[in-house]
């Protein structure tokens, strides 16, 4: 379960992550 949640957080960061690249880039 743990394993899960992990993964889970870091897919909510990367998408995080493209969606500030996306605004910065225009």
């Amino acid at each position: 379960i743990v394993l899960v949640q992990h993964s889970m957080q870091k897919l909510q960061c990367s998408a995080q992550l493209v969606g500030e690249l996306r605004m910065a880039n225009g």
